[in-house]
C-alpha cells in the first residue's frame, strides 16, 4: 500500500475514533442515546467511491487488443463495483441505528428491520445475561425472551452506557463484560488521542 494510501487510512480510523469519543445525546430523562458516529455519514461514501476508482484504474486496460479483453474488464469492473457501492450504502444505513439506555431498560432503533419490527427493547428486571464478544467487540444484552440488543466498542457514548448498564443491574448478570467493553473503549479514545 502507499504511503498516501496509508495516511488516508489512518486519516478515516483517526475521524471514526474521535467522533466516537465525543459526548453522546442525552433524553430528557437523562438516559444516553449510543450511535454510530457522526463521522461513517462521509466516510461510507468516500470509501466506496474511492474503491471504485481504484477498481477503475486498475481493470482498465488503455489497449483493449482483443474485445475478450475489453469485455473482461467490463465484467470485473461491474462484479466489483456493485459490492463496493453496496457496502457505501450499508455503512450509511448503520449511522441510523440508535440504542437509548436508560432507567426503564435499553431500546433499540435499527433501520435494518421490517416497518413494524424497527424497535426493539429490554427492561431491565428481564434481563437475563450479559456478555462482552471480543471478536465483535460488543456488548450482548439477552433478555429472558431470547431478545438480544448488541452494543458496538466503537459506537459514540458506549462508555457513559456502560456506566448506566452496570448500575442498573446486579453484578452476578454483567460479570466482567460490562468493564471489558469499558476498558476496549477506553483504549479506543486514547489511541484516537495520540493520532
Amino acid at each position: 500500500m502507499s504511503i498516501a494510501g496509508q495516511a488516508a487510512g489512518r486519516g478515516a480510523l483517526r475521524a471514526i475514533l474521535k467522533a466516537a469519543a465525543e459526548p453522546p445525546e442525552r433524553t430528557e430523562s437523562g438516559g444516553v442515546v449510543v450511535q454510530q458516529p457522526d463521522a461513517y455519514s462521509w466516510i461510507a461514501p468516500a470509501v466506496s467511491i474511492t474503491l471504485v476508482c481504484l477498481i477503475v484504474v486498475v481493470v482498465r486496460d488503455p489497449h483493449p487488443t482483443t474485445p475478450y479483453r475489453a469485455r473482461m474488464a467490463i465484467v470485473t469492473l461491474l462484479f466489483m463495483f456493485v459490492p463496493m457501492i453496496a457496502l457505501g450504502v450499508a455503512l450509511q444505513i448503520e449511522t441510523r441505528r440508535r440504542i437509548t439506555v436508560d432507567e426503564l431498560g435499553i431500546l433499540e432503533e435499527s433501520p435494518w428491520r421490517r416497518a413494524g419490527e424497527r424497535l426493539r427493547c429490554i427492561a431491565w428486571p428481564s434481563v437475563e445475561r450479559v456478555r462482552y464478544g471480543l471478536v465483535r467487540e460488543t456488548l450482548e444484552i439477552r433478555d429472558v425472551a431470547g431478545t438480544v440488543i448488541r452494543i458496538s466498542v466503537g459506537m459514540r457514548g458506549v462508555v457513559e452506557a456502560a456506566d448506566e448498564i452496570e448500575k442498573r443491574l446486579p453484578s452476578g448478570i454483567c460479570g466482567d463484560a460490562v468493564a471489558a467493553l469499558r476498558a476496549r473503549a477506553v483504549k479506543l479514545r486514547e489511541a484516537a488521542g495520540r493520532m
